[in-house]
């Protein structure tokens, strides 16, 4: 579909890697949040702070004093998120908010990116703790941010296919290695996609 001023915003690298957002938040700071970033894109980064402009232009639920509160939550959770001249604004804004271009057409970038589903990622993040034995809990920002990358760049290799990750995460732990990770499969992937390809007369003969 041609495109004309589109802003997308990395929600998966600021909220899905982000603790605060997944355990601090309830339901209703987590939604401000996300419709905070769409209308950052949309107001130029310069988002009013009007309880009233929030609930109509986002379709809240919440009466004016409980947006009023939760956007001082967010104030306070988030520090990238400031108040300036009575407007709401993301310090990080160039890095939240990529415009995509002014022509017709879809960049092969943006189509790569867009393959990549949170859901792939949660999915793949929650088979390796298990093989680990950790829990997310125990996770911060930083281990999301760092699962997160190499996650993607698996299931880049995998062609996008989230079982063929999963399957290489239980080859890596089946491989007497005194400790592995998500890069330790990534470093070894040409070694398992080999072991898929191995026929079994040969697979004996290595026994």
């Amino acid at each position: 579909m041609p495109y004309t001023n589109i802003y997308w915003v990395k929600l998966k690298l600021e909220i899905l890697n982000d603790k605060r957002f997944i355990f601090d938040c309830d339901n209703s700071q987590k939604w401000l949040y996300v419709g905070l970033l769409l209308l950052a894109g949309a107001t130029q980064n310069n988002i009013p702070i009007d309880e009233n402009y929030l609930k109509n232009r986002l379709n809240l639920p919440e009466n004016t004093p409980k947006i009023k509160e939760n956007v001082a939550f967010l104030l306070k959770t988030f520090p990238k998120l400031i108040s300036k001249n009575g407007h709401l604004k993301f310090k990080n804004f160039k890095a939240l908010h990529n415009r995509v271009g002014k022509t017709e057409g879809s960049p092969k970038e943006v189509q790569k990116d867009t393959q990549i589903r949170a859901e792939q990622i949660s999915k793949i993040r929650v088979e390796y703790l298990s093989l680990k034995n950790l829990s997310l809990k125990d996770f911060t920002s930083t281990d999301y941010a760092r699962t997160g990358k190499t996650i993607k760049t698996l299931i880049c290799r995998a062609e996008g296919k989230d079982d063929l990750v999963i399957e290489g995460l239980r080859w890596a732990s089946n491989q007497k290695w005194c400790d592995w990770t998500l890069e330790t499969l990534n470093r070894r992937w040409v070694d398992f996609k080999a072991s898929k390809n191995k026929k079994p007369e040969r697979a004996i003969q290595d026994l």
